[in-house]
């Protein structure tokens, strides 16, 4: 699904690769065999030196939600703590931590 000015859009691909690999889409394109929607932390290196084409800039793709659900405790353990503040670091702003170099 894609996201354009508030209207929302249905894709039914059809082709003849079914690949549930980022890497093996990522390879194939840039092979040359085909269009894919992948995530810049894989894809971003081969959009910034020109191996691959962003193509319809202009959709947004749906957001989702990450959390984090543990028990509330009067003494959390360091490492649960850690862990929270380490993904919510990384995670927890508009722009993914791999964009933002």
């Amino acid at each position: 699904m894609f996201i354009n000015s508030g209207s929302e859009y249905k894709v039914l691909p059809k082709g003849n690769f079914v690949v549930n690999n980022s890497e093996a889409i990522r390879q194939l394109l840039l092979r040359g065999s085909g269009i894919a929607q992948l995530p810049t932390f894989i894809a971003g290196k081969d959009f910034a030196a020109g191996n691959l084409k962003p193509l319809m800039e202009e959709f947004a793709l749906p957001e989702h939600a990450i959390y984090a659900v543990f028990p509330e405790r009067k003494h959390m353990p360091l490492k649960v703590r850690v862990f929270i503040d380490f993904i919510s670091e990384k995670l927890g702003t508009d722009t993914p931590y791999w964009d933002r170099y």
